[in-house]
């Protein structure tokens, strides 16, 4: 785990320093016929009271512009931390206001116009014990425990409200919530078959839901046939985020109106348009060659993507950025930015767009606005 958090946080740096400058799609490449937009510079406020050096994906933003992220040093990641459009406000909701579930570590985190739920794992103490033999002969009696699963649940203020126990049987590592309060999750099970389950709020499962086209772990590293055509990938890549193992962590769910979106970081991975109910839209996304998406915000009438490339390790990541229609997953507009910005896009409707990122050693948010803001690019759902 900790060298998965290492690793997390050496990609997200490259959103920093180490990333190329956006390079627009050569002639024939898909997104090349899209009508481009220029980005200016509006504002820059700086966030004063984070000292973490480096910001962990994903960055969210909620209806009001606030910001959620987790920040990040090379000992690992800290608590989930909101900080106010203006830059002034930073509300930290800290694993220690989770009260009422013994030891937690929170995972993954899903927002809402009036709450926080935060994915986590606590110890349930068990009535057997453990015989430990000490180095002096002393026999110590320890009480195993299991690990359990549970969403907690913060107000936008920060305050505690409780948490709720999970009634799943595999290992949830995304959370989505719908309007009306029920869950859905991903993961995986033991035998590395992925799994989304709806839950009702009170965290009782409810049912699966099958994705036909989702990823899978191919048959050489352990994979067992899927229902329907999947995208088989090894149990681990060459890099970070191309294997199997590191892709079901990295996946994330992000709002559409009543609906949720899954989103998984492959190259050639559809995008999973999810209502309460468990019907299920897939969209094919419009990918320009050698592209992978990392990033998707839901807006009225576009969805806003971000794709990267890794040009070589050396020289680091090219980033695109589009608007994409939410029926068809076509691009209908790029984005042309006066700098490198990075990664941490974190509020986008296609006419502004928030960026979290780090200058001069300090956080700073930074809003551009598209040239063609005085006329909205609208397609009807």
């Amino acid at each position: 785990m900790r060298l998965f958090l290492v690793t997390l946080i050496l990609l997200t740096t490259l959103s920093f320093a180490g990333a190329q400058e956006s390079k627009v799609p050569a002639p024939g490449d898909t997104g090349a016929a899209a009508p481009t937009a220029a980005l200016e510079m509006a504002s820059t406020v700086e966030v004063a009271s984070i000292p973490e050096p480096f910001l962990s994906l994903p960055v969210v933003c909620s209806a009001d512009h606030t910001i959620f992220v987790r920040m990040a040093t090379v000992e690992g990641i800290s608590n989930l931390a909101s900080i106010s459009n203006d830059g002034k406000s930073v509300i930290r909701f800290q694993n220690d206001k989770i009260n009422d579930v013994s030891n937690p570590k929170t995972k993954s985190f899903f927002v809402t116009e009036s709450d926080v739920y935060i994915l986590t794992t606590g110890s349930i103490p068990q009535e057997n014990t453990l015989q430990l033999k000490q180095p002096n002969g002393e026999i110590e009696h320890q009480r195993l425990s299991t690990i359990q699963h549970f969403v907690a649940r913060f107000g936008r203020d920060g305050s505690y409200r409780g948490s709720v126990r999970l009634d799943l049987d595999f290992t949830p590592y995304q959370v989505g919530v719908f309007p009306g309060g029920d869950f859905m999750f991903a993961g995986v099970t033991k035998d590395n078959q992925v799994r989304i389950a709806l839950v009702k709020s009170n965290g009782q499962f409810q049912r699966y839901v099958e994705l036909e086209g989702d990823i899978q772990l191919n048959k050489d590293s352990g994979g067992s046939d899927a229902k329907g055509p999947g995208l088989a990938l090894p149990m681990t890549g060459k890099r970070f985020g191309e294997g199997f193992q590191d892709l079901v962590r990295i996946s994330f769910f992000t709002s559409d109106g009543t609906r949720l979106l899954l989103v998984r970081k492959a190259p050639s991975a559809p995008i999973f348009s999810i209502s309460a109910g468990g019907n299920v839209r897939t969209v094919k996304p419009q990918v320009p060659s050698g592209y992978t998406l990392a990033d998707l915000k839901a807006a009225d009438h576009m969805w806003i993507g971000t794709y990267t490339h890794r040009i070589s390790d050396e020289a680091g990541l090219a980033i695109e950025t589009f608007a994409l229609d939410p029926m068809t997953g076509q691009i209908i507009r790029s984005y042309s930015y006066p700098r490198f910005l990075g990664l941490g896009i974190a509020c986008a409707d296609g006419l502004e767009f928030s960026f979290l990122t780090g200058e001069d050693e300090k956080l700073k948010i930074i809003r551009l606005l598209s040239s063609d803001r005085s006329s909205s690019v609208k397609h009807p759902h």
